[in-house]
């Protein structure tokens, strides 16, 4: 993305080039955003409002242009509307494109599988796996052919200490950092345990793919060597596919954004101490933030109206009965 980024923008290293490139991504995000929402809606046909919780969630103002992560979130609506609409070789492949972004999409594929399984439809699941893994490899091969450095990021993950945003950084902003080895072993526990939990839960019908995936994404989050700014955008699909009111939504975004904020005056406080975050004050604002993800994810999976996101997330082969009772939205008025 970021190379066809290049090829449209002015070239140079001047003002007016890096403008050009912040221009086309505004673009592209905006045409991108366009797809998800068309995705969600395609997905929630009977509730089609929750869409907005991607269409105008106030965290698009400070997330979505920093970064590209709303590629791979887009990438993952599409995939799970292509896996309700009984296609799981595409809806693999769309998942293993957006791994390259995030590996939060690694989460949705678990929970798909393992709610597959429980449905009894174990071959579509191994049929979304192995598309996912093919369509991985058939754009990081011809990636990391042209360019080696392709997979830094990935190799980089297992000798990183802890960063911006995330728990593991707390020690260090009180004077005691966690070990480059420690910190490490503390997110592959995190995975461990996600999936332990996932497929634990995935046994009770209650839960469905998305609150499955939400439960196994706050374990993944919460235990991160870094919880990067951006990474908010991948709450939202879950937002779009659950239930929960926007009072919600909105005290969830307003600790994103002050973490955003406070995240770039922290920064600023090692250049100029009088004008920036100093580390406690930052703490405090990361620990805010963990404790507004686990609530946030913990609403998703605490659904009351659980029976109002179940048939949108069965198998597909289970979507050919009638529509539950509950499904159905009162009449206006």
């Amino acid at each position: 993305m970021l190379w066809l980024l290049a090829r449209v923008s002015p070239a140079g290293a001047g003002l007016g080039a890096q403008q050009g490139v912040f221009v086309a991504w505004a673009l592209l995000a905006t045409a991108l955003l366009a797809i998800g929402v068309v995705a969600a809606v395609a997905l929630l046909p009977r509730s089609p409002w929750r869409a907005a919780h991607l269409a105008v969630s106030p965290v698009l103002v400070t997330l979505a242009l920093v970064s590209v992560d709303l590629l791979g979130v887009v990438l993952t609506l599409v995939a799970l509307w292509a896996w309700q609409r009984r296609h799981p070789w595409l809806a693999g492949a769309l998942l293993g494109w957006a791994v390259l972004v995030r590996p939060f999409p690694l989460l949705v594929l678990l929970a798909l599988v393992l709610v597959a399984r429980r449905e009894g439809h174990l071959l579509r699941a191994a049929q979304a796996v192995v598309g996912a893994a093919l369509g991985a490899l058939l754009l990081l091969v011809p990636l990391v052919a042209v360019e080696p450095q392709a997979l830094t990021a990935a190799e980089q993950w297992w000798s990183q200490g802890a960063g911006y945003g995330a728990v593991q950084m707390m020690p260090r902003l009180a004077g005691f950092p966690l070990g480059t080895t420690a910190s490490t072993w503390v997110a592959v526990a995190g995975w461990v345990a996600a999936v332990a939990l996932a497929v634990v839960l995935a046994r009770r019908p209650r839960w469905g793919l998305v609150q499955v995936a939400a439960a196994a994404t706050a374990v993944v989050a919460l235990t991160a060597p870094s919880l990067s700014v951006q990474s908010g955008l991948w709450v939202l699909p879950l937002l779009v596919l659950s239930a929960r009111p926007w009072w919600e939504h909105l005290v969830w975004a307003g600790v994103e954004t002050l973490h955003f904020v406070a995240t770039w005056l922290h920064i600023a406080f090692d250049s100029d101490p009088g004008r920036g975050l100093p580390p406690l004050a930052y703490a405090v604002v990361v620990l805010l933030r963990a404790a507004a993800w686990g609530w946030l994810l913990w609403r998703i999976t605490d659904e009351e109206s659980t029976t109002r996101t179940a048939r949108a997330w069965s198998p597909p082969a289970a979507r050919s009965g009638p529509v539950p009772a509950a499904a159905t939205p009162p009449p206006a008025g």
